[in-house]
């Protein structure tokens, strides 16, 4: 399920009207179609607010959007190791992951890094 069909599934449990999710959490209401749409994702912080807005966890919210993956035929070694280190963490250390990783997602976004020695492992 796409991140923005988990919002609007999750906003009409809640009764809630874009314009009311919206306000509760401090955006205008073009921001949620845009989420909702699938035209736009959301940072973490953003999405964190958009939870407690519905008052479901974060995990609630995002993790169905990930688990989207049926098989892992399309990902990397690493990759994989990553997802089996993350699932044996607390959920305070799976909070601090994604945190962590929206944040160096987000210093890297649009810029021209040169990562070929990244590339070149894979």
């Amino acid at each position: 399920m796409l991140f923005g069909d988990k919002l609007k599934q999750l906003r009409l449990s809640a009764n809630m009207t874009q314009e009311q999710l919206a306000a509760k959490c401090g955006m205008k209401k073009q921001n949620i179609s845009r989420y909702e749409n699938s035209d736009r994702e959301p940072n973490i912080r953003t999405a964190k607010k958009m939870a407690d807005a519905l008052g479901v966890s974060l995990e609630e919210l995002i993790v169905e959007s990930f688990s989207a993956v049926e098989s892992t035929d399309d990902l990397f070694p690493d990759e994989i190791n990553l997802i089996q280190d993350y699932r044996t963490l607390s959920p305070s250390g799976k909070e601090y992951i994604r945190q962590t990783m929206a944040m160096a997602v987000q210093s890297y976004a649009g810029k021209n890094h040169a990562l070929s020695d990244v590339e070149d492992a894979k």
